[in-house]
């Protein structure tokens, strides 16, 4: 919850997280926290800092992450589920960190297109149409 209300509030992209992101939470059933928000008031007014010189995210390893030292599967496909279900939109970019692009994908993949011979569109001649 640091790290996300860390997102939401802190950066100068902020107000773009605000209106543009979700993000979803999920435990396996074995392992429930004791104290969870249940509104979204709760939610935003869960407290954070924006003076800290260490981003919340920035602080931890993952031999202290809470899955390490349990030995806990993360079922990434689970969480691609739950988050494309409760989205608000009928456009949805899957980016887990699995499916994250590299610099310049989008750029790259057009360029491959381009110089692809056989998705060159033809007229009803049969005759190459360059754009």
């Amino acid at each position: 919850m640091d790290s996300i209300q860390y997102v939401r509030y802190c950066l100068k992209e902020s107000h773009l997280i605000q209106n543009y992101v979700t993000f979803h939470i999920y435990f396996p059933n074995g392992h429930m926290p004791d104290n969870l928000p249940k509104t979204e008031d709760e939610i935003n007014n869960w407290p954070y800092d924006c003076q800290s010189l260490v981003k919340p995210y920035e602080k931890s390893t993952r031999a202290d992450m809470y899955k390490t030292k349990n030995n806990l599967m993360y079922p990434i496909n689970v969480g691609r589920n739950i988050a494309r279900e409760a989205a608000n939109t009928h456009f949805i970019f899957v980016c887990d960190i699995e499916l994250f692009p590299s610099k310049n994908l989008a750029k790259q993949f057009f360029e491959m297109l381009l110089h692809n011979e056989a998705l060159i569109p033809f007229n009803d001649k049969g005759e190459e149409e360059r754009r």
